[in-house]
């Protein structure tokens, strides 16, 4: 017997056109807050539509996009390295959305700016880990989270062509 392992993120998004047939909190199987035990997570982003969450980081995204920016990365950092800090991640409700000025003169974030105008994410768990020496200037796991990290650029990138 195979076994298979699947970790999933939900972000449903209320705008989107299909968002009424599409996976959702009441998928059978899923529930109303997934299942971070089983690496399942649901979250509705009101106020956003079709892949906000994964375009690049603007000065006016609603604060409900700008957390679930960050817990994404969270859940992926914890999927990868489930011995980091703030593993296993626990989801946080995300911000109410409210309109914003009309008048706002908005911009895009620099590309890297991570965590995107939020605090950082503080280590709620010390692990000991054995110091060691290596020659590279990249370790594996920064390796590992930057080529997700342009993966998924690289699907938004796809999309707008």
């Amino acid at each position: 017997m195979v076994g298979i392992l699947v970790k999933l993120q939900i972000f449903f998004l209320p705008l989107d056109p299909w968002s009424a047939g599409g996976v959702n909190s009441g998928t059978p199987g899923i529930g109303a807050s997934g299942d971070p035990s089983r690496g399942i997570y649901v979250y509705k982003v009101d106020g956003s539509a079709h892949h906000l969450d994964l375009r690049q980081p603007a000065s006016c995204d609603p604060s409900s996009v700008v957390s679930v920016r960050l817990q994404a990365v969270q859940i992926i950092t914890c999927w990868i390295n489930s011995t980091a800090p703030n593993c296993p991640f626990q989801p946080s409700a995300l911000p109410s959305f409210s309109n914003m000025d009309p008048n706002t003169n908005c911009s895009y974030l620099k590309l890297g700016s991570y965590p995107w105008g939020q605090p950082a994410p503080t280590p709620t768990v010390t692990v000991s880990m054995p110091t060691t020496t290596t020659s590279s200037a990249i370790t594996t796991f920064q390796f590992t989270v930057g080529s997700i990290i342009m993966l998924i650029v690289s699907i938004v990138a796809a999309s707008f062509n």
